[in-house]
């Protein structure tokens, strides 16, 4: 879900990043983790490669850790796949602890046009996860699907840290909002 990202491509002054390495991350203002069709298993390259220490340091210098869909889940405590929906059934893995959050993996896949309200926006965009999350009664949603194929809805979406620097989400197309992305950018120090 690489397209996530595109409307970042055409703000002035923002450098967007697709790093591969840690070694290469530097000092961003933001790290986002993009969705995935393996979460387990992208989570243990994740480890491998470093990135989970890597990801914290870099909160901890002040960056802004950002999860859409499997990355929100790969930010959580736990992720558990029961039924063997991404990998063998029972597996388990230790999320990177970053968000309150805990997924477990079902059969009956999300898919579906959403409308995510977020403060007082209403953001248009989708959704596409086989996994449920729920977070701990301290942690804040952050934001709530109104809106789920035509149909009203009213369920709470993602999480958000207590401090805000460290928040992921369901919605596919956030960015795509160009207030939200704009003000989110802002909120990073763009002056653009």
């Amino acid at each position: 879900n690489f397209d996530d990202f595109d409307p970042f491509m055409r703000e002035p002054g923002v450098h967007l990043r697709w790093v591969r390495h840690p070694h290469q991350l530097g000092s961003p203002a933001a790290v986002i983790l993009p969705g995935t069709k393996a979460t387990l298993a992208d989570l243990s390259w994740l480890r491998s490669m470093g990135w989970d220490r890597a990801i914290k340091e870099a909160a901890a210098k002040g960056a802004q850790i950002i999860g859409v869909c499997g990355g929100l889940q790969m930010l959580g405590i736990t992720i558990r796949d029961s039924d063997g929906v991404e990998a063998a059934a029972g597996s388990a893995s230790a999320g990177l602890g970053m968000l309150q959050v805990e997924t477990s993996f079902c059969r009956d896949k999300e898919t579906s046009q959403a409308v995510l309200q977020v403060a007082t926006e209403y953001i248009d965009g989708y959704e596409i996860h086989a996994g449920v999350s729920s977070r701990d009664a301290q942690t804040r949603p952050f934001g709530r699907v109104v809106r789920r194929s035509g149909r009203v809805v009213d369920v709470e979406d993602g999480a958000i840290s207590r401090d805000g620097a460290i928040w992921g989400t369901y919605l596919h197309g956030l960015f795509h909002h160009d207030g939200f992305r704009r003000r989110w950018l802002q909120d990073l120090g763009w002056d653009g």
